[in-house]
């Protein structure tokens, strides 16, 4: 393996924080769409179109990288490891766990940092970094380690989607297209 492919990871996890701030903002948006034109179900349509924005730009991210570095490895520039996904997905996940830690201290009574508006910082920042699971937020309050479960969604899936591009297997085709029996 050459040198300049030996951080690719680091490029790779990038972009699937890019995906994250895409979805938020995504997410964002829909809520406060919602929210004025359907306010009783806004929380719950929010939460599955955040989650299905997540999902697939992360899944599709995740889906071409796969791809391209099979065909990588088939000409011999990159050695086989089908897990790059999770551990790239793990690198971009980071930063989630670096906010969920003070927001479980926070959230639990553990410690008490910065408020504003007489509510936690760090929970508040958690809280907007996590928006597609804005739904779950009410159990959160009741079992603050919760916050340490949202951030290994991107790992998951980042993980799926990179095996299964790099296998070759594109779901896409499987529901979109009709396949011909011989």
């Amino acid at each position: 393996m050459q040198k300049k492919y030996k951080y690719r990871a680091f490029g790779y996890a990038g972009k699937l924080l890019l995906c994250q701030i895409i979805s938020f903002l995504a997410t964002f948006i829909l809520m406060n769409i919602f929210n004025f034109l359907i306010p009783q179900k806004a929380p719950v349509l929010s939460f599955l179109c955040g989650i299905v924005i997540f999902g697939f730009i992360t899944y599709c991210e995740a889906w071409g990288r796969g791809e391209g570095d099979s065909n990588r490895v088939k000409i011999g520039i990159f050695k086989e490891n089908k897990l790059f996904g999770l551990l790239a997905g793990f690198l971009a996940a980071i930063p989630s766990f670096l906010i969920a830690v003070p927001a479980f201290l926070a959230e639990s009574g553990t410690a008490s940092f910065y408020s504003v508006f007489d509510y936690d910082l760090f929970t508040m920042v958690n809280r907007m970094w996590q928006l597609p699971f804005s739904v779950l937020f009410t159990y959160v309050n009741k079992t603050p380690a919760l916050n340490f479960v949202f951030p290994l969604f991107v790992p998951f899936i980042s993980g799926i989607g990179y095996f299964l591009g790099f296998e070759g297997i594109s779901i896409k085709q499987n529901l979109l297209y009709k396949h011909e029996s011989k």
